[in-house]
């Protein structure tokens, strides 16, 4: 299902192997540039973290994984993750990639 389609980028919401709501964030190309890191009982619940990073998310943060490839992910301020990404093999293209993402959002 599709959330939002703004500009080149696509917000869907799909279930998991538990049936919980996740989103992921795909670009035109299909490549998927950031998904939920956990389920939601409720689309509502997962509409309010859509919310919450267009209200409060302002600077994701990029990290190294452990096979060295960058990755980005958004955080609440209990420090629960938010949203996940795929990995990169450059910093500037993962920070890019995270910015298109938070723009879109907070459009």
């Amino acid at each position: 299902k599709i959330i939002s389609n703004l500009r080149d980028i696509k917000f869907q919401t799909f279930p998991d192997k538990r049936a919980q709501k996740r989103f992921r964030v795909v670009s035109s190309n299909g490549q998927i540039l950031a998904k939920s890191a956990k389920g939601y009982d409720d689309l509502e619940d997962l509409v309010d973290v859509l919310s919450w990073i267009t209200e409060a998310v302002r600077a994701p943060s990029v990290y190294r994984d452990k096979l060295g490839m960058f990755r980005w992910r958004c955080r609440m301020g209990n420090e629960t993750a938010l949203v996940g990404t795929g990995s990169y093999d450059h910093h500037s293209d993962c920070t890019r990639a995270s910015w298109r993402v938070l723009e879109s959002v907070i459009k």
